[in-house]
């Protein structure tokens, strides 16, 4: 069945003390973009959440959100600088020694400086965040799938409708066509009769006037070849999905022959059918620009 590209999906992961949440939305675009947005300890693995979409998708924008325990706040933490703070002690219990000065160096005097305390960031093992990031973003991508599945089916459901009206004029135009010739052959009889009723007409060069008006408004190839693309556009929207640009070029395909159908059928009841096969054909050309 064919997939929509309009979706949105969430999904979380919770461990380890660690919670990730990945978030994915889809719109109609003509190729496949993707925009992400990581934690900033989290951007050298940018190429392979870039990789898994483009695997899963052949169109559509994607904006990808992916986030954990709301900031990068739980991938720091305090380390005290023991080195420092050895320096610190023995330079207080020089002054004390040298001065003569009186007082205990203890937890509250040390505490004072600082810089003995730093935020350092937790070394992390990067294959098992990016096994995480993979676990969390195929869950969210299974959830997009089956969003843009429904909407795929409603998708279906319309075009299908709306081709089976398409069919249905073309099969009336077809039954129409054979009195094209007889209405030209009509109307070229009265105008020579109205020219000069007295006037012998000559039926021999009346049939090959006939015959070659014929020919010009002869629109059996157009009609085959509509429905050709028709039963192809049946097939293709049959299938899963990366049929979107193949619907859209026999869209235009479709409206190529209609064109020339018109033009060339020249009667007043065709030109209404083609009327309202454009139409359909124009809401079926708004429906393919949304599928994959």
């Amino acid at each position: 069945m064919i997939q929509s590209m309009t979706g949105y999906a969430r999904s979380e992961w919770t461990g380890e003390g660690k919670s990730y949440v990945a978030e994915i939305r889809s719109v109609n675009h003509k190729y496949c973009d993707v925009s992400i947005k990581l934690p900033r300890t989290l951007l050298s693995l940018e190429g392979m959440v870039k990789g898994i979409i483009q695997k899963e998708f052949s169109r559509g924008k994607f904006d990808v959100i992916i986030s954990r325990n709301g900031s990068d706040d739980y991938a720091k933490r305090l380390v005290l600088d023991e080195e420092l703070v050895r320096q610190y002690f023995n330079i207080l219990q020089d002054l004390k020694a040298r001065f003569g000065l009186k007082g205990e160096i203890d937890i509250n005097l040390l505490s004072g400086f600082s810089d003995m305390i730093k935020v350092s960031p937790v070394e992390e093992d990067e294959k098992e965040v990016a096994r995480i990031l993979k676990r969390v973003l195929h869950k969210a991508i299974i959830s997009l799938i089956e969003i843009r599945n429904r909407e795929g089916q409603a998708l279906y459901n319309d075009i299908a409708k709306r081709l089976n009206i398409v069919l249905k004029a073309i099969n009336k135009i077809e039954r129409l066509s054979g009195r094209v010739f007889l209405t030209y052959h009509k109307k070229l009889r009265e105008r020579i009769a109205a020219i000069n009723k007295s006037l012998k007409i000559d039926h021999a060069r009346l049939a090959q006037e006939v015959a070659l008006i014929a020919e010009r408004c002869d629109i059996t190839e157009e009609i085959v070849r509509f429905k050709s693309h028709v039963n192809q556009f049946k097939r293709f929207l049959s299938r899963d999905k990366g049929v979107g640009r193949k619907l859209d070029f026999l869209i235009q395909e479709m409206n190529r022959e209609v064109n020339t159908l018109g033009s060339k059928a020249n009667d007043a009841v065709i030109s209404i059918e083609v009327v309202n096969i454009k139409n359909e054909l124009e809401n079926i050309r708004e429906q393919v620009q949304n599928i994959e």
